[in-house]
C-alpha cells in the first residue's frame, strides 16, 4: 500500500472533521486483519475541546456526531462506522475521505451503536 491512508476515531463538529489518525503501519491490529488507531473518542475530545467555540466546548463528547475508520486487510476495504445523522450526508462523507486520505480507496459505510450523538440517542443527557 503506497498511499498513507489513516485509521482511527473522528468527530464531526460544527462542519469540521477532527481526527486522531494513524497510518496503517503504525495502527493496532485489534481483530484479525483489522487495523485501527489506538486512540479513543474521549481522549480525542480532550485534545480538541480547547479549539472549539466556548458554547460548543460546554458539551460532553457524546453530544457530537462521531465515528471510526478501520482498515480491513482481508477484504482490502476501509470500514467507516459513524453516527446515523451523518451517515448518508455526501458532504460529510467527502470531508471524512479527505481527512483520512482515503481518496480512491474502497469504502464501506456503516452504523455502530456506540456512535449516537444528542440527536440520535433518545436517552442522551447533556451532563459531562
Amino acid at each position: 500500500m503506497e498511499k498513507q491512508y489513516l485509521v482511527g476515531p473522528f468527530f464531526y463538529i460544527q462542519g469540521k472533521i477532527y481526527l486522531d489518525g494513524y497510518e496503517i503501519e503504525k495502527a493496532n491490529q485489534n481483530l484479525a486483519g483489522k487495523f485501527d488507531g489506538p486512540g479513543n473518542h474521549k481522549r480525542l475530545y480532550s485534545h480538541i475541546k480547547p479549539q472549539l467555540k466556548f458554547t460548543a466546548a460546554l458539551h460532553p463528547y457524546e453530544y457530537w456526531p462521531r465515528g471510526r475508520v478501520v482498515f480491513n486487510q482481508v477484504d482490502n476495504i476501509f470500514e467507516i462506522s459513524l453516527d446515523e445523522c451523518i451517515k448518508d450526508k455526501q458532504s460529510v462523507q467527502t470531508k471524512i475521505i479527505k481527512a483520512f486520505h482515503l481518496e480512491g480507496a474502497t469504502i464501506q459505510w456503516g452504523l455502530d451503536g456506540h456512535y449516537l450523538c444528542h440527536r440520535c440517542n433518545p436517552f442522551f443527557t447533556d451532563i459531562d
